[in-house]
Parts: C-alpha cells; sequence; structure tokens
C-alpha cells in the first residue's frame, strides 16, 4: 500500500495546519469529518516534517478505534503494587 503524506495547510497567520478527512467508518466514532491541527511553526520544511509524523499517528489512533478497546489494564498493578481501582484512595480507604 502506498501511503501519502498530507500537505500542510498554511493558515492566515502563516502557521502551518495539519487538516485531514476522518475515514468514512470512523465518523460516527470521532463526531467529525474532518479535523485540523496547529503544527505550531511558520517554517515549510519544519510544518512538511510534522505532517508525516501526524499521518503515522492518526492511522495508529485510526486503527485502534477500528480494533476496539484491548484488555490489558484490568489487574494492572503499578510500580507500587497498586491496583488502578485504588488510585486517589488513602491508606484509611
Amino acid at each position: 500500500m502506498v501511503h501519502l503524506i498530507t500537505d500542510p495547510t498554511k493558515g492566515p497567520k502563516g502557521v502551518y495546519y495539519y487538516v485531514n478527512r476522518v475515514p468514512k467508518d470512523l465518523i460516527a466514532k470521532i463526531g467529525k469529518e474532518r479535523y485540523s491541527i496547529s503544527l505550531r511553526t511558520k517554517d515549510p520544511s519544519e510544518a512538511k516534517r510534522l505532517c508525516g509524523e501526524m499521518d503515522v499517528q492518526k492511522d495508529r489512533e485510526f486503527r485502534a478505534l477500528r480494533e476496539g478497546p484491548q484488555p490489558g489494564l484490568q489487574g494492572y498493578r503499578g510500580p507500587c503494587g497498586a491496583g488502578l481501582s485504588s488510585f486517589g484512595r488513602t491508606a484509611d480507604g
């Protein structure tokens, strides 16, 4: 599969944005058809690099949404031995 890197979009104040469509099968889960994320740069080469990183990140997020919740945190014990259900509780209960 060939994946094309999204080109950055220049905003009215010269800051670049990552703008892309949400895949049709995920619109209902995400609640919108497209998204726009500021890359916080005015440098075109930096914006292009950041767009490539955003493409990879969004592909991972979309894959995770399609696969659904994954088991793994049930029964998790943190480094101190406290489970997730005891987070924020005091020793008194």
